[in-house]
C-alpha cells in the first residue's frame, strides 16, 4: 500500500467514524429528550434564570426532597440533577417546579414519596439549563435549581398540602398491604 493509498484509506475511515459518532449522539439525544407528541414534554433551553416554586419537606431543619428523601436544597446554593451533565438530562433526573405559587402548593406527591408526613415548605428558586415544559399541566422539569427564598404558607394551605400527602401515604400503605396479601399463598387461621 502506497502512501497515497494509506492517506485515502485514513481519510475514509476518519469520515466513517465521525459519521457513526454523529449517529450515535443522535440516538442518545432521542432516548433522553422525549418526543413532545408522545409525552407532552417539550425541550426548552433556559438561557436566563427562570423563577419557579416548589414544595419541599423540612426534615430536622434541612430542606429535603419530599419525593426521594435524599436531595437537599440550601438557600443560595445550586443543586444539580444527578444525571445529564453538560447535555439533556433524562426527565426522571430533573426537579419539578411551577411558575405560580398556587400550582406548586397544589402538587400531588406520588404515594411512594419518602417524606409525605414531614412538614412542607414553599420554596422560590431560580432554574436554568436544558429543561422541559409540559404545556398541558404547566409544570417544568429543570436540571439546576437554586433556592432564593422561603415563602410563607397560610395555615389552610399547609393543612391542605399535608392532607393530600397523608392521603397519598395511606394509599401507599393500602397498596403495600394488598401486594403482601396477594403474595401470601395462605393466611393463618
Amino acid at each position: 500500500m502506497s502512501l497515497i493509498d494509506t492517506e485515502q484509506w485514513y481519510s475514509r475511515e476518519k469520515s466513517r467514524i465521525a459519521k457513526k459518532a454523529l449517529q450515535s449522539r443522535e440516538r442518545v439525544y432521542n432516548l433522553l429528550v422525549p418526543d413532545p407528541a408522545d409525552s407532552g414534554w417539550t425541550a426548552v433551553e433556559l438561557q436566563q434564570p427562570l423563577t419557579l416554586y416548589k414544595v419541599v419537606s423540612s426534615v430536622k431543619g434541612a430542606l429535603v426532597s419530599t419525593y426521594d428523601g435524599v436531595t437537599r436544597y440550601e438557600l443560595g446554593r445550586w443543586t444539580r440533577a444527578k444525571a445529564g451533565a453538560a447535555g439533556w438530562p433524562p426527565l426522571d433526573a430533573c426537579f419539578f417546579g411551577a411558575q405560580v405559587e398556587s400550582k406548586a402548593l397544589s402538587a400531588r406527591f406520588p404515594a411512594n414519596s419518602k417524606h409525605l408526613d414531614a412538614p412542607k415548605v414553599l420554596v422560590k428558586f431560580e432554574a436554568h439549563g436544558k429543561s422541559y415544559y409540559h404545556s398541558e399541566s404547566g409544570w417544568w422539569r429543570v436540571p439546576n435549581v437554586r433556592p432564593v427564598s422561603l415563602l410563607p404558607i397560610s395555615r389552610e394551605q399547609a393543612t391542605e398540602v399535608m392532607h393530600r400527602a397523608s392521603q397519598a401515604a395511606a394509599a401507599a400503605e393500602r397498596g403495600a398491604a394488598t401486594a403482601t396479601a396477594a403474595r401470601a399463598p395462605w393466611l393463618p387461621c
